[in-house]
């Protein structure tokens, strides 16, 4: 649908703000060694939940700790980087999420080619949206998942 005029549109026209704040809302829970949180109650955008975790690891590398807000919503994620683990908590579940930093790393880029991968197998023809290729040209992954 088109957010002003609710008229359907094709997959592969929906552009960034449908993507970040409309459609493919989901649960998300994070468990790693028996601690984490849960996402729940009336769903995430994955792929700005994912975007989130990339902006806010490439400013925990500058400044050690780093908080990026939800495109569409006062939810935010905070990262808070401790010798060589990273601690990941948001503003609205009482879980956290300590990670080796390696195990940090991956999980972000793993999240995010996860969200693209199932987006796709639901609509095939997102792989030809050009929102979705110009992000994955710029994140440097690649669009055959």
């Amino acid at each position: 649908m088109d957010a002003g005029t609710w008229e359907p549109i094709a997959m592969r026209e929906v552009g960034q703000n449908g993507f970040i704040s409309i459609f493919f809302k989901v649960d998300i829970q994070i468990v790693v060694r028996e601690s984490g949180f849960l996402l729940e109650g009336d769903n995430f955008p994955a792929l700005d939940f994912a975007l989130m975790l990339e902006c806010a690891s490439r400013e925990l590398r500058s400044s050690g700790r780093s908080e990026v807000p939800a495109t569409a919503s006062p939810r935010s994620i905070s990262l808070t980087l401790h010798d060589d683990s990273v601690e990941l908590s948001t503003n609205f579940s009482e879980g956290v999420v300590m990670f080796s930093l390696e195990e940090f790393d991956n999980f972000v880029s793993d999240f995010l080619r996860a969200t693209l991968s199932l987006m796709y197998e639901a609509h095939e023809e997102l792989r030809e949206n050009r929102y979705l290729l110009s992000l994955s040209r710029e994140l440097g992954i690649d669009r055959t998942l």
